[in-house]
């Protein structure tokens, strides 16, 4: 096990999904329909964008990649994720109209023909993202609801 720890960074155990993150997603899951990976992989992709938008340090794309790969930066389910948040980027921007300034692809997208906006919002990533941002608010000294 030493020799592990030593090559690969380290073990962590692997926990089953939590009930009610089973629950969600098969509900997005059944809400989605054919649309189901492209609203799910978009989903990742609506966080990161959430989370640059955040961003005071200047470097936006770096800070949200941070927030996303906190604890595990480098490794293979970090660069997936990042991987997946690529994807998500061309699912949620849409160049409707022919828009093609970001600002504006999102503000008109995800293309409702790929992506079930319903689903997208209601999976375990955007709702712990949500609470995340809620619990982030006020310890920044926000207005308590």
């Amino acid at each position: 096990m030493v020799d592990i720890e030593r090559e690969a960074g380290g073990s962590r155990p692997v926990v089953p999904p939590r009930p009610e993150d089973v629950d969600e997603l098969q509900a997005a899951f059944a809400a989605a329909g054919r649309k189901m990976v492209t609203s799910l992989a978009s989903a990742p992709e609506q966080v990161f964008h959430e989370a640059r938008e955040r961003d005071r340090t200047g470097d936006s794309w770096d800070y949200a990649k941070r927030t996303f790969t906190a604890g595990r930066p480098g490794s293979w389910e970090a660069e997936g994720l990042i991987s997946i948040v690529v994807f998500g980027n061309g699912m949620n921007l849409w160049p409707y109209k022919g828009y093609t300034e970001p600002e504006k692809m999102r503000a008109t997208g995800p293309n409702p023909n790929r992506v079930d906006v319903a689903a997208r919002d209601r999976s375990p990533c955007h709702h712990r993202a949500s609470r995340n941002r809620l619990i982030h608010h006020l310890s920044l000294g926000g207005p308590r609801a």
